[in-house]
């Protein structure tokens, strides 16, 4: 009896797992399809006020960054000496 239950399981899987499905050639379906064009003239360039920024770097992460008449001194490390030649900061940021 265990034999014959075992058997049929067995040919059960086999039948199972041996399903053949065809894989289909074809392209799929898009939802669209791509166009390919050249731009003729390039989009104007962006009028951008961060160009006033000016970052110093220091050390590792020490900057200074001076923007809109504002000096921020950024994490600083190196004593007196690294900032030697830089404005007196307005403010200070220091990270964790």
């Amino acid at each position: 009896m265990k034999k014959l239950a075992y058997l049929s399981i067995v040919i059960g899987l086999l039948l199972m797992g041996c399903k053949e499905t065809k894989k289909s050639k074809e392209k799929p379906l898009l939802d669209s399809e791509p166009k390919y064009e050249m731009v003729e003239t390039p989009p104007p360039a962006a009028v951008s006020p961060a160009a006033d920024i000016m970052i110093v770097p220091i050390e590792h992460a020490t900057a200074v960054l001076e923007w809109n008449n504002t000096t921020i001194y950024i994490d600083p490390v190196g004593g007196a000496n690294a900032f030697k030649g830089q404005k007196q900061p307005d403010l200070i940021l220091i990270t964790d």
